[in-house]
């Protein structure tokens, strides 16, 4: 015997599932600065409980007139409600532009009046299904696609597309049921398409659930990035290089390999900021950092440790191979710069050290004995590498070098 799901029951429950999430996320909401991601939700969960008003409505109010309303006014704040919360995710994972909105809310548009002119041109019940969860797929496919998108997706985000795909399944189900493609009687059919019901609206909590926590998760990676990289020029900041570079060096102690380390800051660099202002010596900054990082490999570190004093870490590198690092950077730092038609240059001092790590050989000996190069560099008159006097890749101590 099939069970039929209660239709009343599931609106009352959906409306109460619906406010309670409006109020959580104003409630979240309250404590932030504007977010957008999460202000197009809260717009979605508005339109979804204007939806389950009008078809809760719909039950006790048969007159022919207001079912018409019901058909249309419902199932257009519901498509709507889909379109504002496949928006919200795609402003979470960061792939939302004025494109995207403009074909979202452009096919929006598109599809509502599409669905009116079926009604009115007297299209089966089961027509306007197949209608709608074509239309929702459509506009399902795209974030879901974009939640797999990105390259080490982490666990959760990719949690949340697979929801996303139920989702998908689910209307497809519902317009295949519709179609009656799996040729079943009608009283089994109306039970599969209870149950499919059912199904879209356990989802839906779960996917207020899943967007609550992806919304935790973006919220998190922003504070370590906050806590991890300096605001001016998007690199590691002193702290956070340290501590990963430090990480580094056991290893390459039990491997008996060398690391170099070096410090650069920018010659002069007072003068451009009593010349040209702070504002230039903020560009300054920003444009040497990226040059520099450009420059290195996707495992060597790069950080500010303050004013304009940088620090690299290449794991790995041999004294001649970081002697060409080095020197490469120095050349391609020297560079004119432009500011109110009026030339200056920028060069760069650098101190370097190579050395096969012991067992007492932290970050901190790296910095004191490349600071110390720098030093030297600075007092020989700036734009050169210096290295750290006496060593070499094994530790020797039988010469310097500079």
């Amino acid at each position: 015997m099939a069970i039929q799901i209660d239709t009343k029951t599931i609106v009352l429950a959906a409306l109460f599932v619906n406010i309670f999430m409006i109020i959580l996320l104003t409630g979240y909401r309250s404590n932030l600065r504007r977010v957008r991601s999460v202000d197009m939700f809260i717009r979605a969960k508005i339109f979804q409980t204007s939806f389950f008003i009008v078809w809760g409505l719909a039950m006790y109010l048969p007159s022919p007139a207001f079912q018409t309303f019901a058909v249309l006014a419902g199932n257009g704040l519901r498509l709507t409600a889909i379109v504002c919360e496949c928006l919200a995710v795609l402003l979470l994972i960061n792939v939302y532009g004025e494109r995207v909105r403009n074909i979202f809310f452009g096919l929006l548009i598109a599809f509502i009046a599409a669905f009116c002119l079926a009604y009115f041109l007297n299209a089966t019940q089961d027509l306007r299904i197949i209608l709608f969860s074509a239309m929702a797929v459509a506009f399902i496919i795209y974030p879901l696609i974009m939640l797999y998108n990105k390259k080490n997706a982490s666990f959760l985000r990719k949690i949340v597309g697979m929801l996303y795909l139920m989702i998908m399944i689910a209307f497809i189900l519902r317009g295949l049921y519709a179609g009656n493609v799996f040729d079943v009687g009608t009283v089994a059919r109306d039970a599969d398409q209870s149950w499919i019901s059912f199904s879209l609206f356990v989802l839906m909590i779960l996917s207020n659930c899943g967007y609550l926590f992806l919304a935790i998760e973006h919220a998190d990676t922003k504070l370590k990035e906050l806590a991890n990289i300096d605001e001016l020029t998007h690199i590691f900041n002193r702290r956070s290089f340290n501590e990963l570079s430090g990480r580094s060096i056991p290893y390459f102690e039990r491997r008996m390999e060398p690391v170099s380390y070096m410090m650069f800051d920018i010659d002069d660099f007072k003068a451009v900021n009593d010349s040209f202002g702070h504002y230039m010596g903020d560009t300054v900054l920003t444009e040497v950092a990226s040059l520099v990082k450009s420059q290195l490999r996707s495992y060597d570190y790069i950080g500010r440790y303050g004013g304009d004093e940088f620090a690299v870490f290449l794991p790995g590198s041999v004294e001649k191979d970081s002697d060409i690092v080095a020197e490469r950077l120095r050349s391609l730092v020297e560079s004119e710069f432009l500011h109110e038609h009026t030339k200056f240059r920028i060069t760069i001092s650098i101190g370097l050290v190579t050395l096969v790590p012991k067992s007492d050989t932290d970050i901190e000996t790296l910095y004191k004995l490349a600071d110390g190069a720098l030093y030297e560099a600075k007092m020989a008159g700036g734009n050169r590498v210096m290295r750290a006097a006496g060593l070499h890749e094994r530790g020797q101590t039988d010469g310097a070098t500079g």
